[in-house]
């Protein structure tokens, strides 16, 4: 795959070289000198891609292209890890979510907005309940101290 634009794959000829290459390979349409250059190619991921796309009845790639499109396949593979890997809890509904776009999702959400509306209304109750209560308390240790 260190081959350059336009040029086959390394150990591999051009087929209008002057002198002839006698092994070749049909599906990627590269030409070699020895049999071993031959055999590496046939066990090369580049190979298999074009076998493959020749079974679809596609035209095969460079080298080149092939090494681009495994670039390309790994930054997606790696993008993908990186949106896997995000994970955010909601309190106020108790669930989870695996991607950020479901999570804003969720918290733009009627549901969500009402589940924290609902919420809130519950906290500041508890919160008068305890205040009532101190004030409770107050008042009869109050009463108690001037008794």
């Amino acid at each position: 795959m260190s081959s350059t634009p336009g040029q086959p794959e390394s150990g591999s000829v051009p087929t209008n070289a002057h002198s002839m290459p006698l092994f070749t390979c049909i599906a990627c349409q590269v030409a070699f000198y020895s049999a071993d250059q031959q055999r590496t190619h046939y066990r090369s991921d580049w190979h298999r891609y074009n076998l493959k796309r020749k079974v679809a009845e596609l035209p095969p790639v460079t080298a080149e292209s092939f090494a681009q499109r495994l670039l390309a396949q790994k930054a997606k593979t790696v993008e993908d890890t990186k949106r896997a890997e995000f994970s955010a809890d909601c309190t106020v509904c108790k669930k989870t979510y695996g991607s950020e776009n479901a999570f804003t999702n969720h918290l733009n959400s009627k549901k969500h907005k009402e589940n924290e509306a609902q919420m809130l209304r519950k906290l500041q109750k508890d919160e008068d309940m305890r205040a009532e209560q101190n004030a409770i308390a107050e008042s009869i240790a109050a009463a108690r101290i001037s008794v």
